[in-house]
Order: C-alpha cells, then structure tokens, then sequence
C-alpha cells in the first residue's frame, strides 16, 4: 500500500533571514514543498540545492547525460552547474537550498557527489513521514528556523544511511566477509580470494576500503575471532577442544596461544572473570596452555 503526505499542498519558506540559536549545521536557505509541480526547470544554480520526487516520474539532465527520475529519488543541484529536470506530467518535489559555500561541508559528508547526482530511494514510507513532520513545521505561524535546519539535515542524513545500507546489502561485501570468516584455521590467501571474486587483489582492497574504511582484511579476521572466540568461551560450556574446532582449528593449543595474543589473557582467564558465577569450572587442558 503507497503511502502519502496528508493534506500535501505547495508550501515554500525563505527561512535565511530568521535568527538561530544554534550554529553547528548548515542554514537552510529556502525550503519548499511543490504539490502536482508540473513545469521544468532549466537554470544554472549558484546555490547548493537537494530535490526529493516524492510522486510521480520524469527526467533530470547533467552534463549530457539523462536520467530517468521515478519516486521516491533524490537529485542534487550543483552551483554553477547547468541541469534540466521536471516530470512528465506532474510530481511533488521537497527541495532544499543551501548557499554555495556549505558545498564543500556536503561534499565531505558524502552527500554531494557530481558523479552520482541522482540517488534512488528506498522505504518511502518513512521519508513522506518525514516529510509531513517538516510540513508541519513550516506551517507555523512563526516557525523555528532550527527545527527546520535540523529537520532539513535528518532528512538528509537518514536518506544517506538508508542508501549506505541498501548498497552494503546489495554489494559483495556480505559473501566476501562470510568468506574471510568461514575458517579461521586455514590461512588468508588474498590473491586466491580475489579470483573467487573476479578482481584484482587491488580493486579487491578498494571494494573492501569502500565499505570498511581503513580496517584491513586480517584486522577485520582477527576481531571476528576475538568475538567468536569470547562468545563461545562464556556461552558455552565447551571445552577448549571443542571451541577451537568449532573455529576451525585443529589445534587447542595455537587457538590458546591466538587468544591470549588478541586479547591479553588466556581463555580461562577469560571465561572464569566473564561467566556468570565468576567461575566456569572448566579448565584448559594442560597443552592448550599459552607459553611466554
């Protein structure tokens, strides 16, 4: 069932000049909600603008290239930037304006990217409940340029997360993981697990850095480890044995010796200062033990 802004009607506020008490985000310049819009526009901005198609479908032009716009999308107006969009029949449009000079804040947020300017949305739902919330707020008599600077921001700021979210589920990220966890007895071979996937070792670790960050493969191995290992130590009552091959490692007293170097401290340690009783009962076998 679609979901709709109740009672959405063309509502436009130019809220730069009204006072703030806040100053850590970036001040909205004009904020408007255009209900069955049914022009086109074809300008070059000198501001830094957001547009949200809430319904209906049509076209936005960039740099020769075309893009077919079906709510719920967002595009991006660049200042100095020449674009042409508008529907095909009529759409509602939520846009922000922002002044030029907050591009390079949007920029590094990852908002603002020139080379992906229109982003398709997901879980509309929850962004025309947004939107009415923001609706709401500019119908006021007097209303608070804060709220709306922050409003404004959410609004930003969730459809960046929920983008970042269906990208990561959509990527290989989740196989490659699985892939780096699946057996901690077997050694990272980073060239053959490239080939599984049908990259470079170097546009492997590009694909990784984009969606990890600066933690590297054997780091991200290590931690899963870590966890697992904690995990199964207090959960379970498992002998070391067993939670070393339920890791994938043959060998008790290597995964003895991997443990107290993650962590600091042997496994009994560990599970004795973490059970619930504060002791577990359960002792290493005497060649599971770490040596110096």
């Amino acid at each position: 069932m679609e979901y709709k802004v109740k009672s959405m009607y063309t509502l436009c506020k130019h809220v730069k000049p009204l006072p703030r008490r806040f100053q850590f985000l970036p001040q909205v310049d004009t904020v408007g909600i255009l209900h069955n819009k049914t022009y086109r526009i074809k300008f070059t901005f000198d501001t830094c603008n957001f547009s949200f198609i809430l319904n209906g479908r049509g076209d936005y032009i960039y740099k020769g290239k075309h893009y077919k716009i079906k709510a719920p999308t967002m595009f991006i107006q660049y200042p100095g930037a020449e674009l042409e969009y508008g529907p095909d029949h009529s759409w509602d449009e939520l846009f922000f304006i922002f002044d030029a000079t907050d591009f390079d804040f949007f920029h590094k947020l990852g908002f603002l990217d020139p080379e992906n300017p229109v982003l398709e949305l997901g879980r509309s739902a929850k962004l025309l409940k947004d939107v009415e919330i923001l609706q709401d707020i500019l119908a006021q008599p007097k209303p608070s340029a804060d709220r709306i600077d922050l409003m404004c921001y959410y609004i930003l700021q969730e459809t960046m997360i929920r983008s970042s979210e269906t990208a990561l589920a959509d990527s290989l990220i989740p196989q490659i993981r699985e892939r780096l966890t699946s057996d901690f007895g077997s050694d990272f071979d980073l060239n053959r697990m490239a080939a599984e996937f049908g990259m470079s070792q170097s546009t492997l670790r590009r694909y990784w850095l984009k969606h990890h960050g600066p933690e590297t493969f054997s780091e991200y191995r290590a931690s899963c480890f870590l966890r697992e290992s904690c995990r199964l130590l207090v959960e379970t009552n498992h002998s070391i044995k067993q939670v070393s091959a339920e890791l994938g490692l043959s060998d008790p007293y290597y995964f003895s010796r991997r443990f107290h170097e993650l962590s600091g401290e042997t496994p009994t340690e560990y599970r004795k200062r973490n059970s619930f009783s504060g002791k577990n009962g359960l002792e290493l076998d005497k060649e599971s033990l770490p040596t110096n």
